[in-house]
């Protein structure tokens, strides 16, 4: 990456060619030429840990691709068979389809949870500016537009780009158990602080849950137990005190 981001005209003008040539660098002819006919057939955005990971100039290797796609009358099912490829469905409406030892999650925009959540307002109205609004954390916040070969982002994207802090977009999320596991996760993964905002939701809804409820996602999620809850518990008691000292400060 040549140069440091400031501004939003900045990523779309000075990056977004430069991210697609690293992406397809990157992946196999076979993906590829799956993204180039899927695109052919809809509207389709590239999300996730790709994205942060480029803007991070991490080197990190990746064996799966998040996507999401947006047509009116766009027959996914058929679409798959047709080119035989071989997929899962999951039961919350998405599609996994393995080329070359990547795993592709596909999700049509509007069986995501978070698009649900606004669907009151007219979709093709708000769809682009609204994708990037509806995730967990400030570094997801942000979408990769195929078809307009531009990044569709949130100012907290913006923000998390040049502070490199982990911090909360949409703190409303179906799965608050994992959301906290994440946060350390991730904050291990990438070696990064978090926001106040980020220590403050963790402060604010780690004791409504079990250390059964901790344990029961993770092996759900990850398939093992990645962190347990006594370090939780530590980070609590270690967060909760800085609060207090600072509060204490201020008096």
């Amino acid at each position: 990456m040549a140069k440091k981001l400031h501004k939003q005209k900045i990523i779309v003008n000075e990056f977004a060619v430069e991210f697609e040539n690293y992406f397809f660098s990157n992946i196999s002819r076979s993906v590829y030429l799956f993204i180039k006919d899927l695109q052919q057939e809809c509207d389709l955005f590239l999300f996730s840990g790709i994205i942060r990971d480029y803007f991070l100039e991490s080197k990190n290797s990746y064996r799966d691709i998040d996507l999401i796609y947006l047509s009116k009358n766009f027959d996914i099912d058929a679409f798959l068979i047709l080119k035989n490829y071989t997929f899962k469905k999951n039961s919350f409406g998405g599609y996994k389809i393995s080329i070359d030892g990547i795993d592709i999650d596909l999700w049509n925009i509007q069986n995501t949870w978070g698009i649900k959540k606004f669907e009151s307002r007219p979709f093709y109205e708000w769809i682009y500016e609204l994708i990037p609004q509806t995730s967990f954390f400030n570094f997801s916040s942000v979408i990769y537009s195929f078809s307009n070969r531009e990044f569709i982002y949130t100012e907290q994207f913006e923000n998390f780009v040049n502070n490199k802090k982990i911090d909360i977009v949409l703190s409303e999320n179906p799965n608050p158990v994992l959301c906290i596991i994440n946060i350390f996760y991730y904050q291990q993964k990438l070696n990064l602080d978090l926001a106040k905002r980020t220590i403050e939701y963790f402060l604010e809804n780690f004791e409504k849950y079990s250390s059964d409820d901790y344990r029961q996602v993770q092996e759900k999620h990850f398939g093992k137990q990645i962190i347990s809850y006594s370090v939780l518990s530590k980070y609590f008691s270690k967060y909760q005190e800085k609060v207090y000292l600072k509060i204490i400060k201020q008096k």
